[in-house]
């Protein structure tokens, strides 16, 4: 995917201060987000696999809100519903008001009966008396102009119009309509870190953001970015907390850099850490850079990597 379109729906969210984004069903392109966001197909063509990446990376939340349906063969949403008599399986059928007549069992279209202006069965020549006493009324069923047999239901089957594929109800693939919400915190966090994250390639500092990491439980843990110097590969978490950055914060983090086998892990505090948290972050050997802004958070982090002390994850499970 794309950065600068993970980008670019980025900057919509946070301009728009969208909550959610609802999805829209439409015969041409299937599944579209366009509407909800106010943005044409033409200006955002991939906006789907951005939505799906954001998801990826925890910004958003996928909530199934519908389903439809797909062909099986080839996934199109473009299916062309038809009708056929489940008796012979001719095309030539139709909607039709039937009566059934009880005592002879004879059933056919309405005009079938009627002779002059009363009702009488065509088979056995007995004038129908009551709906409900000798025959019965039916308002919607199939006739078959082929074998003249009527049928409560038709045989429906659907034809894809991008492959061709013929497919009846239950071969059709069951697709999830998804709405994504978003999760306001790791949003607003992101900007900042792609902020700090340009700007290090811009002093000739290796970053990868984000930054995945399978661990060695075999959970995949994600970190706003990492920065490698030299053969040290720092793993870096972005916390902004107005009230100050809590030690479950550091936990957290100790958790992921533990199950990573990291070497180093950096926690950027914006704009603050409380004390409790910095004390444990000293204890489990993670570093703290406190900033309040973009220049700050630079010029801490960068003597940081500079300058590199000689602490390592690893140095606390020694301890215990």
């Amino acid at each position: 995917m794309a950065s600068r379109s993970v980008h670019k729906l980025l900057d919509l969210l946070l301009d728009r201060r969208v909550k959610a984004v609802v999805p829209k069903l439409d015969h041409c392109y299937g599944v579209s987000y366009h509407e909800s966001l106010g943005v044409a197909r033409e200006e955002f063509p991939d906006l789907n696999d951005a939505l799906s990446e954001l998801e990826k990376r925890g910004v958003l939340k996928s909530v199934k809100v519908g389903t439809y349906l797909a062909c099986p063969e080839c996934g199109s949403h473009r299916l062309i519903p038809k009708f056929f008599c489940p008796v012979c399986g001719s095309q030539d059928v139709k909607w039709v008001e039937a009566i059934h007549h009880i005592p002879c069992g004879f059933i056919a279209p309405l005009e079938a009966f009627s002779a002059g202006g009363l009702l009488k069965c065509p088979k056995c020549g007995k004038p129908l008396k009551a709906i409900g006493v000798d025959y019965n009324r039916y308002h919607r069923v199939i006739f078959c102009e082929s074998c003249k047999n009527v049928s409560i239901f038709p045989k429906l089957v659907f034809i894809c119009f991008d492959c061709g594929k013929s497919a009846s109800e239950r071969e059709l693939d069951i697709k999830p309509l998804l709405r994504y919400d978003v999760i306001e915190e790791r949003l607003l966090r992101l900007p900042f870190e792609r902020a700090v994250s340009e700007k290090l390639e811009e002093m000739g500092v290796k970053v990868e953001h984000p930054r995945w990491v399978i661990g060695r439980s075999g959970l995949v843990h994600r970190f706003s970015f990492s920065v490698k110097k030299d053969s040290t590969e720092h793993l870096i978490d972005v916390i902004e907390e107005n009230n100050g950055v809590n030690e479950d914060k550091v936990l957290a983090m100790f958790g992921k850099l533990f199950d990573s086998a990291a070497k180093s892990g950096i926690l950027i505090a914006v704009p603050r850490a409380t004390q409790n948290a910095k004390s444990l972050a000293e204890r489990l050997n993670i570093k703290v850079v406190e900033a309040s802004d973009l220049n700050e958070i630079l010029e801490k982090l960068h003597k940081l990597i500079i300058e590199p002390k000689e602490t390592t994850i690893d140095q606390y499970t020694k301890k215990g």
